[in-house]
This record gives structure tokens, sequence and C-alpha cells, in this order.
């Protein structure tokens, strides 16, 4: 009985993790809008609670910005829900 339940148990925190494709990985958060001056603004980004684990806020932004084509979020708000813009600053 123990260890079905602590199969089970490992199966639903491992499905929780948020896992991000090679091309959200690489996208930079940052907090400094110098960063971004010289970048095309792509889009409004928000992650939404709960979060399973410290940095999902993060992961959730960089997910929504991947397949816009950004390299960069610039992260705006983190008050009850985070929110960022998606730039793409490479050339």
């Amino acid at each position: 009985m123990r260890r079905t339940f602590a199969l089970i148990a490992a199966l639903a925190i491992s499905s929780c993790t948020t896992a991000l494709a090679p091309q959200a990985e690489s996208i930079k958060t940052t907090r400094n809008p110098s960063d971004v001056a010289d970048c095309k603004s792509l889009a409004i980004v928000e992650a939404q609670p709960p979060y399973m684990w410290p940095g999902d806020d993060l992961k959730q932004l960089k997910k929504q910005a991947a397949p816009l084509g950004a390299d960069t979020i610039f992260v705006t708000g983190r008050v009850n829900h985070v929110v960022g813009v998606a730039y793409r600053c490479a050339k």
C-alpha cells in the first residue's frame, strides 16, 4: 500500500512540473527597460497562479513568448499574477 501511494504521489508531482521547450529555455527575462529599448514588442504575456514550483511563473511567460519568436521578456508586474511584454531583440 505504501509503495502504491508513493508511486502515485511521485507521478502526480512529476506531471505538475512545468517543462520548457528548447526555444523557451533560452528566452531572457529582465526588469531593466534599457535591455529592451531597441527591441520589437510582440505581445503581452501573463502567468496565473497557482504555481507548483518556484520559477513556474516565469516559465509560463516563456512558454507563451516562445511561439511568438521572442528572445526577451520585460517583466512589468508581479502582484497577484505576473505580467510581461515579449520582445524580439535579435536582429
